[in-house]
C-alpha cells in the first residue's frame, strides 16, 4: 500500500491539525475547539501556528519570486499535506484558499512580510488571479512544499458553507 501511513492505518496519533493563523495571535484551546469542533479537537493533535516562534520553523528555500520560505516544522515534515480553507475574494491575493493556507497561514513572519511586499502591484486586488504576483508566489510555494490536496469551501455572507471544492492545489 503506497498511501501515507495515517491514511493506510486510520491511526489518529498520525494526524496533526495545525491551525494556520499567519501572523495573527496563535489560538488558545477554546479557539481551537471552536475552529475545528470538539470531536476533532478531542481525537487528533491540534496545534496553533505561531509565526514568531523561530524554533518551530524550517527553511525550505527561495520561491521563484525570491521569497525566503520559512515554514512551520509540522507542515514541512508532514508526509501528506491537506489544507482546509474558504474561497472568498481577497483584497491582495485575489482569492483566499488553496496554497494561501501554507503562506501566509503557516509560515514565519519574515516569509509573510516578503510575500506581502508583492501586494503593492496594481494586479493585487479582489478577484485578480492571472497576473497577481502575491497569488502566484503562494501558489509557487504550494508546489515547493508538495501541497498534495486542498479542501476549500465557498461560503455565504453568514460564513456558512455553500459548496466544497477538493483536489489539486490549483483547482
Amino acid at each position: 500500500d503506497n498511501r501515507p501511513r495515517a491514511f493506510a492505518t486510520g491511526s489518529a496519533e498520525d494526524v496533526t491539525v495545525l491551525t494556520g493563523t499567519g501572523v495573527h495571535l496563535p489560538m488558545d484551546r477554546e479557539d481551537l475547539v471552536r475552529k475545528v469542533g470538539a470531536e476533532v479537537a478531542g481525537r487528533y493533535r491540534c496545534v496553533p501556528h505561531d509565526a514568531f516562534e523561530e524554533s518551530n520553523m524550517v527553511y525550505i528555500g527561495l520561491s521563484p519570486r525570491g521569497t525566503p520560505l520559512w515554514l512551520n516544522r509540522l507542515v514541512a515534515e508532514a508526509d501528506f499535506k491537506v489544507v482546509v480553507g474558504r474561497i472568498a475574494p481577497h483584497n491582495t491575493h485575489g482569492y483566499e484558499g488553496g496554497a494561501k493556507m501554507i503562506t501566509p497561514a503557516t509560515s514565519h513572519w519574515l516569509t509573510v512580510l516578503r510575500n506581502h511586499s508583492c501586494n503593492f502591484s496594481p494586479y493585487c486586488e479582489y478577484g485578480s488571479y492571472g497576473e497577481n504576483p502575491s497569488r502566484a508566489d503562494v501558489d509557487d510555494i504550494g508546489g515547493m512544499v508538495h501541497l498534495e490536496y486542498i479542501v476549500n469551501f465557498v461560503v455565504n455572507r453568514f460564513g456558512e458553507p455553500l459548496r466544497a471544492f477538493c483536489g489539486h492545489r490549483l483547482l
